[in-house]
């Protein structure tokens, strides 16, 4: 998967795909009773939205945990995840036309 990974659009695509794979498993296992964690950006209404339809699905309860912090504090934390990620998953931030 690493190599398909080279535009944004690559991103959508799997991410797409993940999901559809993630989901049934995601609501079979709230519905047996366990919990379920899921680190991610939900940056967006749809991401977010997303989400609720997994606990909603499985008659779960919820809880969210919103992380406030400045973009410098993003930033570092991106550059972290980059340096223990499997090499080819790197997420870059783009920056006034720099990488």
């Amino acid at each position: 998967m690493a190599k398909e990974l080279k535009a944004f659009e690559d991103y959508l695509k799997w991410s797409r795909r993940l999901r559809s794979v993630m989901e049934p498993l995601i609501i079979e296992t709230l519905k047996a009773g366990a919990s379920v964690v899921m680190d991610f950006a939900g940056n967006t209404a749809g991401e977010r939205s997303w989400v609720r339809s997994l606990f909603e699905a499985a008659g779960a309860d919820h809880v969210l945990y919103v992380l406030e912090a400045s973009e410098e504090m993003r930033l570092s934390w991106l550059i972290g995840r980059n340096e223990e990620r499997p090499r080819g998953f790197v997420f870059r931030h783009h920056n006034r036309g720099r990488v």
